[in-house]
This record gives C-alpha cells, sequence and structure tokens, in this order.
C-alpha cells in the first residue's frame, strides 16, 4: 500500500522522523518497504501489508497507529478512538432509507446515509493532492471522499445517486444473491454476466441491481454533476465470498482487497459517519439520517498471558512493568492479576486473538534485537520415512534395471473426470484421471524417435505419478511397451509386460492392486498396492548420473538414419570405425550403434545405424549422401577394411 508521509503527519503532532528512518522502524517491527519515492512536496511510502495486518493496515489511519504505538508517540486525532459504537454519535434513524439484507452471511452489516442537496463538482485542492500522491485519479469531490475514507480508515464505501433509484414511499437497498444469467454495467462500461455465487446491491423496489457486492458499483445510479440526493453506503462482505466471487468474474479492485482479507464487524459506522461529515464539507448536503442492518453487539475478545510464558516464548526477559507499559503504547483495556496480563485488544486487530498473538505485538516493539540470541541445543535428528516416497523410489530402482525408460507427463490434459474452474490453456481444461493416456502419446512419439533413443528393438516406458479419478487421488504407475518389429508384436509385448510385473511383485513381495492393461500399457495403483506393506527402514539406492553426462536440448528438425557393413581384420578396433564416422559426420551424428557382429574367413564383419539430425535446419539426402560417401573412401583406404 502507498502510504503518504504528509497524511501520517496529521496524526501527530509532533513532527515524524524522516522517511528513512520511518522505514527502518517498520522494517524492524513492523511492515516490509518496498520502496520511497519524492511525489511532489510529499514522500510516498510503499509498504507490503501482509493478510494478517491487512484488516487495520491498509489504511493511514492504521499505519499511524502502528508509529503511534513504536515510536511512543500519542496521536492527536484516530477516527477509531475509543471502544464506543460510532452509531451513538449519529444524528438519527433515517425515515427515507431502508436496508433488506437477504443474506446475512454475505452481508453481515450494512450501513447507510441518505444525504440530500449535495453539490457534485471539483475535488478541493487538498483533498486532490492526497489521492493523486497515492496514485489515485480524482474523480469528483462525493466519489473522491469515498477513497480518502477508504485509504484513510480502511473502510470500503459507495456512493449511489438517489434520485436513479426507485421511491416507493422512501429508497429501500437490498442486498441478495445474483440470479443466473442476470447481468449488470459496471463504473467504466464493462459488462458482467453473473450466477449465485456472486452477491449484487439491488434498488430493492425494482430488484435493479446497482452494484457488485464488494466489488464494484453500477452504471444505473451512477454519480454524476448533475446529482443532489446520494444514499451512502459503508457495509462489511464476506471475505471468503467476496474473493471467489472477484476471481469468478476476474474483477480486482482495491474494495475487494480490503474484504477479502476481512473488515471488523464495527467499522461500518465509522465509514458512514466519516463519509457524510466530509461530503457535507466539501459538497454542502445535509444529513437526513442513517440506517444499519446489524442487531448484535460489539464481542470483547480477552487475551490472557503470563511473563513466564511471554518469556519462554520469546526468549526475553521482559518484567511485567515493560510489558504494561507496552500495551499502554496500543491504548488496548487490560487487567493485572499477580503473574497474569489480560489485555482486551481494540476491535479492529483482528488478529489479535490467542496468547500467542500478544506474545509477538510485545515482543515486536520491545524490539527483537534486544532479544540475547542463544544455540538452541541440538537434539538427534529422527529420521523419518515417507512410506509412498520409498515405495516410488523401489518401484524406480526395479524399472530401471529391468531396462525401462521413466518418462513424465502433463498433469493437466484435455480430458479427464474433473474439469478445471480456471484453465490455463484449451487443451489442459481436466486433472488427469489415469497415466494410461500419458503414457500411451508418449510411446507413440518414442517409437518415431526409436533411432534417436537407441532402440530398434522394443520400447519400454514408465511412469509414477498422481492421478485424480471421481473419487479422491492416488499414486499410480504406467508401464508401457512397444514392439518395433510387427512379426508377434502383441506376444512380445505382453511378455515384456509380465516380466516386468513379476521383478515388481518379487521385489515388493505382494501382487499389484488395481492392474489394467489396453493396448500395450499397464497400470496399477500403486497407493493400494503399499498398504498393507511395512514402511521401508530406508530410502532405495538408485543409480547416479555418471559424472560429465550433460543435457543437450533435442532437434526440432527430422533426422536421418543410414546403415554401413564393414569387414575388418580381428583383432581391429571399433574406434577406428567411429571416429572415422564422427570425423566426417561431425556434430551431425546423434549416435552411432552397432546391430551385427558375426566372423569370416579371419574377418569380422560389423555393421551400424548412424542418426543425423541438424539443430539449425532440415538434413537432405544429398547432404547425408556425402558424409557417408566419405566415410566409406576413408574406411575403404584402411589396410583390410572393406566397406560392403
Amino acid at each position: 500500500m502507498k502510504v503518504s508521509y504528509n497524511w501520517l503527519q496529521d496524526y501527530f503532532a509532533e513532527p515524524l522522523p524522516s522517511a528513512s528512518e520511518l522505514e527502518q522502524v517498520f522494517m524492524l517491527h513492523a511492515l516490509e518497504v518496498d520502496g520511497i519515492e519524492e511525489v511532489g512536496g510529499d514522500t510516498v511510502i510503499d509498504l507490503d501489508v501482509l493478510p494478517n495486518r491487512a484488516h487495520d493496515c491498509l489504511g493511514h489511519r492504521g499505519v499511524a497507529k502502528e508509529l503511534s504505538v513504536l515510536l511512543d508517540k500519542k496521536m492527536k486525532k484516530d477516527e477509531l478512538g475509543g471502544r464506543t459504537s460510532k452509531l451513538e454519535a449519529l444524528s438519527g434513524r433515517s425515515t427515507k432509507l431502508s436496508v433488506e439484507v437477504q443474506d446475512k452471511e454475505w452481508c453481515p452489516r450494512y450501513t447507510g446515509a441518505f444525504i440530500k442537496g449535495v453539490k457534485v463538482g471539483e475535488s478541493p485542492k487538498w483533498l486532490k493532492e492526497r489521492l493523486e500522491t497515492i496514485g489515485q485519479k480524482s474523480i469528483n469531490n462525493v466519489v473522491d471522499i469515498t477513497n480518502y475514507v477508504m485509504f484513510g480508515i480502511g473502510q470500503p464505501t459507495h456512493i449511489f445517486d438517489a434520485d436513479k433509484l426507485t421511491d416507493n414511499n422512501g429508497i429501500r437497498i437490498g442486498v441478495r444473491k445474483a440470479k443466473s444469467g442476470e447481468e449488470i454495467t459496471v463504473l467504466g462500461g464493462d459488462k458482467y454476466e453473473l450466477d449465485d455465487s456472486v452477491a449484487v446491491i439491488t434498488d430493492a423496489n425494482s430488484d435493479a441491481p446497482v452494484a457488485i457486492a464488494g466489488i464494484k458499483g453500477g452504471e444505473l445510479a451512477e454519480v454524476s454533476e448533475e446529482t443532489v440526493n446520494i444514499v451512502v453506503e459503508s457495509a462489511k462482505f464476506h471475505p471468503i465470498k467476496t474473493r471467489r466471487a472477484s476471481a469468478k468474474i476476474k474483477l480486482r479492485t482495491d474494495a475487494v482487497q480490503r474484504f477479502e482479507n476481512e473488515i471488523p464487524i464495527e467499522l461500518p459506522p465509522y465509514g458512514a459517519v466519516e463519509v457524510a461529515k466530509l461530503i457535507q464539507e466539501v459538497a454542502g448536503g445535509e444529513v437526513e439520517g442513517f440506517i444499519d442492518s446489524w442487531q448484535g453487539e460489539s464481542q470483547e475478545h480477552k487475551v490472557s498471558i503470563t511473563i513466564e510464558g511471554l518469556n519462554s516464548f520469546l526468549g526475553s526477559s521482559v518484567t511485567m512493568e515493560q510489558a504494561v507499559k507496552i500495551i499502554n503504547r496500543f491504548g488496548w483495556e487490560h487487567e493485572v492479576n499477580g503473574e497474569t496480563l489480560t489485555v482486551i485488544p481494540s476491535f479492529e486487530r483482528l488478529d489479535v486473538r490467542i496468547a500467542e498473538d500478544l506474545y509477538e505485538e510485545i515482543g515486536r516493539v520491545y524490539g527483537f534485537e534486544n532479544i540475547k540470541g542463544e544455540m538452541l541445543p541440538s537434539p538427534a535428528p529422527e529420521k523419518f520415512i515417507n512410506k509412498e516416497w520409498a515405495y516410488s523410489e523401489l518401484v524406480r530402482k526395479i524399472m530401471l534395471e529391468e531396462g525401462v525408460t521413466e518418462t513424465m507427463t502433463y498433469t493437466l490434459t484435455d480430458f479427464g473426470d474433473i474439469k478445471l474452474a480456471s484453465i490455463l490453456s484449451s487443451d489442459k481444461d481436466h486433472i488427469r484421471s489415469n497415466l494410461r493416456s500419458g503414457v500411451t502419446d508418449a510411446l507413440e512419439r518414442a517409437v518415431k524417435n526409436a533411432p534417436l533413443l537407441g532402440e530398434y528393438n522394443m520400447i519400454k516406458i514408465f511412469e509414477i505419478g498422481r492421478v485424480f479419478p471421481n473419487r479422491g487421488e492416488h499414486t499410480s504407475v504406467a508401464i508401457g511397451v512397444r514392439a518395433l518389429a510387427k512379426k508377434k508384436a502383441e506376444q512380445k509385448e505382453q511378455e515384456a509386460l509380465e516380466a516386468v510385473c513379476q521383478a515388481l511383485e518379487q521385489e515388493l513381495g505382494t501382487k499389484l492392486a488395481g492392474v489394467s492393461t489396453e493396448n500395450g500399457v499397464l497400470e496399477f495403483n500403486l497407493s493400494e498396492t503399499m498398504a498393507s506393506l511395512p514402511t521401508p527402514s530406508e530410502y532405495p539406492n538408485l543409480p547416479l548420473i555418471g559424472k560429465g553426462v550433460r543435457y543437450t536440448p533435442s532437434s526440432a528438425y527430422p533426422f536421418i538414419v543410414r546403415d554401413i557393413a564393414i569387414w575388418v581384420p580381428e583383432g581391429a578396433q571399433e574406434t577406428e570405425i567411429i571416429d572415422v564416422i564422427y570425423k566426417h559426420g561431425s556434430e551431425l551424428v546423434q549416435r552411432v550403434d552397432k546391430f551385427d557382429e558375426f566372423k569370416k574367413g579371419g574377418r569380422v564383419s560389423l555393421a551400424y545405424h548412424i542418426v543425423f539430425q541438424s539443430q539449425d535446419k532440415t538434413l537432405t539426402d544429398d547432404e547425408v549422401g556425402e558424409i557417408m560417401q566419405k566415410v566409406e573412401e576413408e574406411l575403404n583406404n584402411k589396410k583390410e577394411f572393406e566397406v560392403r
């Protein structure tokens, strides 16, 4: 949140330390500072307000209160001062305005005011400067006041043009869930289609939506220069429902940021009174009256700690006297009973509810830098084995020993039992319900690239991963095989799968659970398989990749395979042939695989597959032919070498 230094200074009679000094105070005791910059004649401090303090520090008053405590300076004004309900200060119940909240969970409190005779126009200089300094565009005096109050005390408010609402023996404001397919055009002209996961504010006399609750106002009751009578809204909306509604319609606002982090139930009346007071100052008008839908009472939350518990938690030596002085800085009611300190935090501090919360508050004001550091004893490390991870590693080890290569496929796919509410792309709108589909696709790609993989007889791959069928989720293992020769292909694939399964069952000591086979891909439920097995005492040792092995990216261009067979004298080294191939093929040679060898008449016949591929272009037959011609010529020139 961007905070104006001059705005903060308004809360204090004494001069504040410089912005750079305040940065150190914030960083050591309260909030992280993302940056400081000069704007006009002011300094803007950019604070990173985390969710645990968003209910009170997303406003200048809350930040000023922090400084009051940390600097031990009294505030000369405080809009939220005291525990007395702000409604007691309201000028009376409105006879012109009423509210009907259909969903109390969505909107636990709705406070409003009816103001007549306002004059909408340009904002005064001080108001413009305050908002523009923190990056807010001035609109008009009435709307600017709502932003000023939101960035002041953290309460979002909204203004409706009362004369654009239906007056049927009075104006009625409604709060209800949106109807499926209901549309609203918001301020700025964007149109949104809603459903019952979103709440709307309505002109209850006509049931027309005039705002998306907690998110943004609509055009129907927009304030303009012709506006004379207005309705002020200051409410509390459910934090989780507001966040989900905002995400659903993909619309975020400053109001959403505050509501989704929860504002205190006591805050809306303060917002209504502040807006009404400031509007009268800058736009004139007369407050006809206020309304409030909440019938509850503010609850005091008592938090008790002992000094022994405090010092044990912090590792400090804080005395009761020091703790009480710190609590006095906050202005919180408290009581000391022996070694027990009981505190009633102010209503806006929703984060102080248990002893540990109070420990933190006292500790950060006392100063963590004042707590002497001590080394903790080194306990003997407790050996913990993750059972599912251990068996996954064991399966992986068995597979690799059986010559099966591991693959990894996408968890998000274009089909499955569970569809995503928010998708990344059209072909990844489901979460996978099995591994079989991904492994099948990987097999097809592997078959096409078999020469690049050095496979000429059979492709064998496996994957271990989480799957998400309709009910629950579990770890699954899929094994896929493809015979590259068509003769007895199905029989060979079945035999290969049986061999792998036999090895797995023998090593695991149990039958595989949930086995299903389809088109050369076998899948089983590892979570169910290992359920009755004991937790291993250690993780299995997997084979390590050798030193010097480097990853090289695969080429996007097609490969070409050429075969060569050579007669060589007995005792000849194969490296003599390989070196010649790489000498002329250079970086275009991706691999050389021997596929045949036999002896006859004192000579040896060696045959090789040579795979050519470029990282930069598609190779032609002529280019590869020239390389093969040079290879053959050099090999034929070697003594007793003959290319067949």
